[in-house]
């Protein structure tokens, strides 16, 4: 009865129910959502949603995929819970076999945990256990988690932390190659500017640190809450040179750029760069609380018994389900279906952003990991998120500047990308009519000098 109670309740009835909860929660939308399908999420009313937010990158076979409902309902019925501390279950072992197709044999240690966050944490444990140094060095705009230590960690925006601090000390903070946030023109040189934000980076190690004290410097290879930035793989390359110079672990945090989102199982795989320390989560389990950390063996070793752990960690369903993610993802050809979509995406976004009166000033990204910048004023983003749902569009944006980011399904269809890419743009035109908006005059910037996504070209910012 009461469940069917809450089915006839409208959204605008919301309220009864999130104010019994913390109201510390961050919202974009007021949806009651009942139940997902593919790429559509349906509230209790209903409503049908096209979803480009797929839970911040969690779900990225869509919901409720079949193969995946199967193996988790088989998973359910023979065993929930198989605590480490007793030994490893079968549905863990089945993950680490999965696992290690998709690693390089190097990364050959790993830590089953159950969130994004935890999982930094742990690395931050393993980094510090391995160096015997104390400090980290982060870029600013990262985002890490919203746990005390990851705060610490986290740049992005400052409400994250708001009210919490002192943080953790030993923390320093370095610019990415972000034209934006540098202040400088788009058309700055890609590799002239990785190249100064390499240096000042050696600057920061000396000068907010000592190289000596330094455990790990820890990146995101796209950066998230930081406005969806793909980070030019000459940059990435210098940060492993300036680690490799210092004795510094390289730690990749994957947690959104994971399990094919950029088009590869790992970004990391596009740069020819390898980390000491990789940490993953939300797409490894489409939905089910799972993350990671996978290092090197002599790198884990230095970790003394007891020191990880946790209650749920590698819980059996979540480990049921990644296990089959991974078969998913490679048997339906998971990989040819993003890069066909990111060329839909972007060759779309770039011929509507050439209209004369679009705001939008950049487009970015990787596989199907896409931020869209407008120059207008503040909250323009927030207000083509509103509208969008109300078109029947769940997006989300991102970042302190006007980006908005796109993070559908992995296997989204063609008609439901042109479907989505209609709602947005009407979205978008709509929003325009009353904000002030700067228009590009029909000419927009790429995120490097010449645009090269749906050609034949080369992007610099992947060029090795």
């Amino acid at each position: 009865m009461f469940r069917t109670q809450i089915l006839k309740t409208a959204p605008k009835e919301l309220s009864h129910y999130t104010s019994r909860l913390n109201p510390g929660i961050g919202r974009a939308h007021k949806l009651l959502l009942d139940r997902g399908q593919g790429s559509y999420l349906y509230d209790a009313s209903g409503k049908k949603y096209l979803d480009l937010a797929c839970g911040i990158g969690v779900t990225n076979l869509g919901h409720c995929h079949p193969r995946l409902v199967k193996v988790v309902q088989n998973q359910a019925a023979k065993l929930w819970h198989g605590q480490l501390c007793h030994g490893v279950h079968t549905a863990m072992a089945d993950l680490i076999e999965e696992m290690q197709t998709i690693l390089p044999e190097q990364l050959n240690s790993l830590m089953f945990s159950s969130t994004g966050a935890e999982a930094v944490e742990t690395a931050l444990k393993i980094a510090r256990s391995s160096t015997g140094r104390q400090n980290v060095v982060v870029m600013q705009g990262g985002f890490h988690g919203r746990t005390n230590a990851c705060l610490s960690l986290t740049t992005s925006k400052y409400v994250y932390a708001q009210t919490t601090r002192p943080l953790m000390p030993g923390v320093v903070v370095a610019p990415p190659p972000y034209a934006t946030q540098l202040h400088i023109d788009n058309d700055t040189d890609v590799e002239v500017m990785s190249k100064r934000c390499l240096a000042v980076l050696e600057d920061l190690i000396h000068q907010a640190s000592h190289p000596s004290e330094v455990a790990m410097l820890l990146v995101e290879p796209v950066l998230g809450e930081g406005g969806y930035l793909p980070l030019p793989a000459v940059y990435l390359r210098g940060l492993r040179q300036v680690c490799d110079k210092y004795g510094i672990l390289l730690t990749f945090d994957e947690v959104q750029t994971g399990f094919m989102r950029t088009g590869s199982f790992f970004a990391f795989n596009q740069f020819q760069v390898m980390p000491d320390i990789l940490i993953f989560a939300k797409g490894i389990a489409n939905g089910l609380p799972l993350a990671g950390v996978a290092t090197r063996q002599e790198i884990a070793n230095k970790c003394p018994v007891g020191t990880h752990g946790g209650t749920y960690a590698g819980n059996a369903l979540a480990c049921a389900s990644a296990a089959e993610v991974i078969r998913v993802m490679k048997e339906e050809k998971i990989f040819d279906n993003v890069a066909e979509r990111n060329v839909q995406f972007m060759d779309a976004l770039k011929n509507f952003a050439r209209e004369p009166n679009s705001p939008i000033t950049e487009i970015r990204g990787r596989g199907l990991m896409i931020g869209i910048q407008f120059d207008a004023a503040a909250g323009f983003a927030s207000a083509v998120v509103n509208a969008a749902v109300e078109r029947g569009l769940v997006l989300l944006n991102t970042s302190k500047y006007e980006v908005l980011r796109l993070i559908p399904p992995l296997n989204i269809t063609k008609e439901e990308t042109d479907e989505a890419l209609q709602k947005l743009f009407d979205s978008i035109r709509a929003v325009s009519k009353d904000f002030k908006v700067t228009s590009n005059g029909g000419s927009v910037k790429p995120c490097c000098p010449t645009a090269c996504y749906g050609g034949n070209q080369p992007c610099r910012w992947l060029r090795v």
